[in-house]
C-alpha cells in the first residue's frame, strides 16, 4: 500500500510542474517551521527562567530555615521542623522537570548529505516538492518534542506554585505561634 501511496505522490508530481504554486507551498511551510522553531526556544527560555527561579527560592527558604533553627534554639520553642521538608519535595520535584524540560532534545532536521546526493541537479520544481515534505514532516516531530517540553513546564509550574504556597502557610503558622 505504501508503494501505492508513493506512486500516486510521484504522479502528483509529475502533473503538478508550477512552480509558482510549489514556491507558494514550499514557504508557507517553511514559515510554519520556523514559528515552530520559535516556539521551541521560547520553551526553553521560559525552562530556564523555571529553573533560576526555583534555585532561589529554594536558596531563600533554606535561609529561612536556618533562622527558624535559631528561633528555635534562642526560645527554647519546640516545633516540628520536619513538617518543611514537605514543600521542599515540592520544589525539587518541580526543579528536577525543569531540568528535564531543558535537556538538550534531538530535533527533526533534513539530512543535507543525503538530500544533496539524491536531488542534486533535479529540476526546481522536484527540489522544492521534496524540500517541503522534509520540512512538513520535521514540524510535525519537532512540534511532538515541543507538546512534551510544554507538559514537563506545567507540571513544573504547578509543583513550584504548591511549594511556594506550602511554604508560605507554614511559616505564618510557625510565626503566629512562636511566641516573641
Amino acid at each position: 500500500m505504501e508503494n501505492k501511496e508513493s506512486n500516486n505522490h510521484e504522479e502528483e508530481l509529475n502533473t503538478c510542474k508550477d512552480s509558482e504554486s510549489i514556491e507558494v507551498m514550499y514557504n508557507e511551510i517553511v514559515r510554519l517551521y520556523e514559528l515552530e522553531m520559535d516556539s521551541f526556544t521560547s520553551l526553553k527560555d521560559k525552562t530556564y527562567g523555571i529553573i533560576i527561579f526555583n534555585g532561589t527560592i529554594i536558596t531563600l527558604i533554606t535561609l529561612a530555615l536556618v533562622e527558624l533553627i535559631g528561633v528555635q534554639v534562642t526560645y527554647k520553642i519546640s516545633f516540628n521542623l520536619d513538617i518543611l521538608l514537605f514543600p521542599y519535595i515540592f520544589l525539587i520535584l518541580s526543579l528536577l522537570l525543569a531540568i528535564h524540560s531543558y535537556r538538550i532534545a534531538d530535533l527533526a532536521a533534513i539530512g543535507p548529505q543525503a538530500f544533496h546526493n539524491e536531488f542534486y541537479c533535479e529540476p526546481k520544481y522536484k527540489l522544492l516538492d521534496q524540500l517541503a515534505s522534509n520540512i512538513a514532516d520535521d514540524t510535525e516531530k519537532n512540534k511532538d518534542i515541543s507538546k512534551k517540553r510544554s507538559c514537563s513546564i506545567k507540571y513544573a509550574l504547578y509543583l513550584l506554585a504548591a511549594g511556594v504556597i506550602a511554604f508560605s502557610v507554614i511559616f505564618i503558622w510557625i510565626y503566629i505561634h512562636i511566641p516573641m
